[in-house]
């Protein structure tokens, strides 16, 4: 265990293996607690998706937040953690990074990290995986079109540990940056986020509507303008008119001069 200053990850703990760096956390939940996994048994993604791992080239990651050490709307906790994580991949080099609203960090048109955040009495767990090496075969088949990593893009793996310090100090930041209001965290999610301008379809009220993507509300909710009414999107499913997903895999680039 690593003594830490970070607010959210004063105890670091490091695992070999987890069931789900979530499931754990949402059983010790204590604020400052943090911990990391580098194979994790029963990952879980949203809406109970199973988290899909390529060979052992991932960071499994989960710290718990207080809620009084986040006072703001609940689910914009999400847009925060995925900012720290796309700010950390950037410092160790991954390129064309973006954000899919509510919780995936896309590399061009491929998933390079996914977010879950899971309610635990007092707080809120943040879970994070991030895909670290690999090659195209060790993803699921239905999945390889979709997926990307550090070492696909050409950019050295950090080390798993190295990393998760690097996103819970951009979280630290991020979340000092918006003490008093969520306008810093606002702008810059918008900024790096490739759903603004976005045709989608959606769940609401029990039906299933079409519209375009304004940005988020002042308290981080999806914006969508659908048949001329303004809807604010807390949770759910939004499905892109034009796909997201895909593309070419990343090819080598050639050596500078």
């Amino acid at each position: 265990m690593k003594q830490r200053r970070n607010l959210w990850g004063r105890e670091l703990l490091d695992f070999e293996e987890l069931d789900s760096t979530n499931l754990w956390l949402l059983a010790q939940a204590r604020p400052g607690l943090a911990l990391l996994a580098r194979r994790q048994t029963q990952g879980r993604g949203r809406l109970g998706r199973q988290w899909e791992a390529g060979a052992e080239g991932q960071l499994f990651a989960s710290f718990y937040v207080a809620n009084r050490e986040w006072p703001h709307f609940r689910p914009a906790l999400t847009l925060l953690v995925g900012l720290a994580v796309l700010r950390a991949a950037e410092h160790f080099g991954a390129p064309d990074l973006r954000l899919k609203w509510p919780n995936d960090l896309l590399s061009g048109r491929r998933k390079l990290a996914g977010i879950l955040c899971e309610a635990s009495g007092e707080g809120v767990v943040c879970g994070i995986g991030v895909n670290l090496r690999g090659t195209l075969e060790d993803y699921p088949r239905e999945l390889a079109g979709k997926l990307t990593n550090f070492e696909l893009l050409r950019c050295p793996p950090p080390e798993p540990k190295a990393l998760f310090e690097e996103i819970l100090d951009q979280a630290e930041a991020l979340c000092a940056a918006c003490a008093r209001d969520l306008a810093p965290l606002i702008a810059a999610w918008e900024a790096a986020s490739l759903s603004l301008g976005a045709e989608v379809s959606f769940e609401w009220q029990g039906q299933t509507r079409s519209g375009q993507v304004l940005g988020l509300s002042p308290q981080g909710a999806l914006r969508i303008v659908s048949q001329g009414e303004a809807i604010e999107l807390i949770a759910g499913e939004v499905a892109f008119s034009e796909p997201i997903y895909g593309g070419f895999p990343p090819v080598e680039k050639a050596p500078p001069d």
